[in-house]
């Protein structure tokens, strides 16, 4: 998967939906608007006709002439319309149109609305349509259901106002006015015309629109970070992928050569492989290259005899959930057509779903071992053929009466005449081996009962001389017709050599496993033995000042004496200093027998203390070659060999020094990290400790051979090759943990991971 193409087009989807967002947020914030507009035309046309209905319940209303509110001219045949009040005060009707015009006049509304009373039908000429006014005044007279009108209208000024009319019902205290002019209750006279100015709304509407403008982008910013931030996790997940990848490459170089042939199986049909390891051209004859461009598949090799054997045993390890499992040994055809039995050992691989992706496991060569099995074998079919001619320990027992007879040749097997043994049962019962004892009853049993056709059992029996003779007891009951057994015959065979032919074989692979773990021993202690050099250097460092410092002090001790300065108190300064000096040069020793301890058995100790005794040994060396260490991190216990963890450390430690050295790096440096990983829990933490230095890194073309014996990238006398191969043992096969180098900026960085902390 690429993921830079997913993290674009997840980009580019994510900034349509914000757009697409962004246009319907606008589309609703201007519909909300034109709402907002007409609910406050609405509300002022409300006003204006609350205000006409209050005038009209009044029939009109007095107010003083002024020289503004002078008597409406237009309603001079209106009777009273000018009337005087009993202190001389000169008042005037005011109808509700003429009311209502002056109200709208000299009170505008909040939002700069303006209102006006227009018809069709005028009594004051001043009260004329304009064009729009008009233009609604029509469509009400057409249409009696029409309720209002109204638009946004580009002014006289050039500037947007929204007008808005609604037409005026007659009611009956408008004929007081508008009598003459035919009107009848219930009809439109008229209408109330609204004009609002655009600027606040639209100033409104700009800010909404801004902050939703800056709402979607900055949902769109934070969308693409959080977008760009996943895909750089994803980036370094698929990098670490890679990593492990390579990891998992070395290991599988380690089984290049021996004589274990590693194989990564796909879960197909015919089981093609992935991976195998390059020693498998030693073992079937063809080579990496054959196997891996699917030119054979491996299902093609096994034996037809066994491959039911072997399917069914991956089958039954995958139902189960099993997934470590061992094949029985199988047959194999190698290239040149040779048959070889193999030992079999897998592990299946399963993806998250629980699906499985591979299996991983190795072969070995069983042909030899397989071979003793059968010749095994076919000695004791040779035997049994051979008493199949004979009464060679033939035994005769009736269940029911407990009567049994021997053969000489049964009492001969046990060192006995056939006169000094009696025919009883107890003679045979008291004489089986109290370990094989159980065993073989429940054999003779469940012969009995019918779950097998032959009795077959071998166990022990003590000869006269008191040694165990090895038999192989074999027989047959007889029954009745009610399945009751009446008479059971058998005889033994002697197989006191095969058993110890057995017991030589597993000697031998005891051995064998012995000498692999002597010889690992062996290569341990040569690599700690070629340490040595460079502790008894590092000690010679620590010594040498100490040492000065001693001579010093007993050469000054005569000179201090003849100048009379020596009496107690200097004596006991003499005393109290040399001893700390003679202290130090003690615990060097200390820590130079903790090194070179052999431990027997696995104890805990703590990583920290010991990494600090391992660079405190070498730091009189590491200072007198300007070398700076830095040891930082968290103290925790482990359990494992504390001398050879501290060879480890001395030999890379070492191995840095001599970097740093032949490199002629400026400001040399030795850091070591030790930390316990933060990804798990705290019952299961994993620790690990890293050391690395500043000498350039190790060269791209030798660091995947570093860790492999007798592999050496120092010249010729200054080292063995043995030091990280052993140290990469001791960590991997003795602690069960993990060693690895990477390069890094400016220089090398192994690391050294423990499974788990105390």
């Amino acid at each position: 998967m690429n993921i830079s193409r997913v993290f674009i087009g997840l980009v580019v989807i994510f900034a349509m939906l914000a757009f697409a967002s962004y246009k319907y947020g606008e589309s609703k914030e201007i519909n909300f608007d034109e709402k907002m507009i007409l609910n406050d035309a609405k509300n002022a046309y409300e006003k204006d006709i609350m205000f006409r209905k209050w005038i009209s319940m009044h029939g009109g209303v007095y107010v003083p002439i002024t020289p503004k509110t002078q008597p409406n001219k237009y309603l001079t045949k209106v009777k009273n319309r000018d009337v005087n009040t009993t202190n001389g005060m000169h008042l005037t009707l005011m109808n509700p149109a003429y009311a209502l015009r002056q109200f709208m006049e000299e009170f505008k509304g909040s939002y700069g609305d303006k209102g006006k009373i227009t018809s069709l039908k005028l009594i004051n000429p001043d009260n004329a349509p304009d064009k729009f006014e008009q233009e609604a005044l029509i469509k009400f007279k057409n249409n009696s259901n029409m309720q209002e009108y109204y638009k946004k209208v580009i002014m006289d000024d050039g500037k947007v106002s929204f007008r808005y009319v609604k037409p005026l019902i007659i009611e009956k205290s408008c004929l007081k006015c508008h009598a003459e002019q035919g009107y009848k209750v219930g009809e439109s006279k008229g209408a109330i015309s609204i004009i609002i100015p655009m600027e606040r709304y639209d100033d409104f509407l700009y800010r909404s629109l801004s902050y939703l403008k800056i709402i979607h982008l900055f949902t769109l910013f934070f969308g693409i970070l959080f977008l760009y931030l996943t895909y750089i996790y994803l980036k370094q997940s698929q990098l670490k992928e890679d990593k492990l990848s390579r990891q998992i490459n070395e290991v599988y170089s380690i089984f290049n050569s021996g004589n274990i042939v590693l194989f990564r199986w796909n879960n197909d049909e015919h089981w093609s492989i992935d991976y195998v390891s390059d020693n498998v051209y030693g073992l079937l004859g063809y080579t990496k290259d054959e196997f891996m461009n699917n030119k054979v598949a491996y299902a093609s090799l096994i034996d037809k005899r066994d491959i039911e054997q072997v399917t069914q045993e991956v089958a039954d390890a995958s139902e189960n959930g099993i997934v470590n499992f061992a094949h029985k040994p199988y047959r194999v055809k190698t290239k040149g057509g040779d048959t070889l039995w193999v030992n079999d050992s897998s592990q299946i691989l399963r993806d998250k779903d629980g699906n499985i992706e591979y299996f991983v496991g190795y072969i070995q060569n069983a042909t030899q071992l397989k071979q003793y099995e059968l010749d095994i074998q076919n000695e004791k079919e040779r035997f049994r053929l051979a008493i199949d001619g004979s009464n060679d320990g033939l035994w005769d027992w009736n269940p029911q009466t407990n009567d049994v007879w021997y053969s000489p040749r049964w009492k001969s097997m046990l060192g006995y005449k056939d006169s000094e043994l009696k025919n009883r049962h107890d003679e045979w019962i008291s004489r089986i081996h109290p370990d094989d004892y159980e065993n073989t009853f429940e054999r003779i049993q469940a012969h009995i009962d019918g779950k097998t056709e032959v009795y077959e059992s071998e166990h022990r029996i003590k000869h006269k001389d008191g040694h165990w003779v090895w038999v192989l007891d074999r027989g047959k009951v007889r029954t009745d017709d009610h399945g009751i057994a009446q008479r059971f015959v058998g005889f033994h065979t002697d197989i006191t050599q095969k058993k110890n032919q057995e017991e030589i074989l597993q000697l031998k692979i005891k051995e064998a496993l012995e000498e692999n773990t002597r010889q690992l021993q062996t290569l341990q202690q040569q690599s700690k033995m070629a340490s040595m050099g460079e502790m008894i250097g590092a000690i010679a460092h620590q010594w040498r000042q100490p040492l000065n410092e001693l001579g010093l002090s007993i050469q000054n001790l005569k000179y201090d004496y003849k100048a009379g300065v020596v009496d107690k108190d200097f004596i006991d300064n003499f005393i109290e200093y040399n001893k700390k000096t003679i202290m130090f040069m003690s615990n060097t020793i200390d820590d130079f027998r903790s090194f070179f301890r052999v431990d027997k058995e696995k104890k805990k100790f703590n990583v920290m203390e010991t990494t600090q005794a391992v660079v405190s040994m070498q730091s009189a060396q590491l200072s007198s070659l300007n070398i700076t260490t830095n040891i930082t991190g968290d103290s925790f216990d482990h359990i494992g060999y504390q001398s050879e963890y501290q060879q480890v450390v001395l030999n890379i430690v070492n191995n840095a020094k001599d970097a740093l050295v032949d490199n002629n790096i400026e400001n040399p440096t030795i850091s070591i990290a030790i930390s316990i990983c933060s990804n798990l829990d705290k019952n299961n933490q994993c620790c690990k400790v890293v050391i690395s230095d500043n000498a350039g890194g190790i060269p791209e073309d030798v660091i995947n051979r570093i860790f492999e014996p007798y592999y050496t990238t120092k010249e010729q006398g200054k080292g063995t090759g043995m030091g990280l191969y052993m140290s990469k043992m001791i960590i991997e096969e003795n602690m069960g943990g993990k060693l690895m180098v990477e390069n890094i900026h400016g220089g090398a960085s192994f690391t050294i991971n423990f499974k788990e902390k105390i």
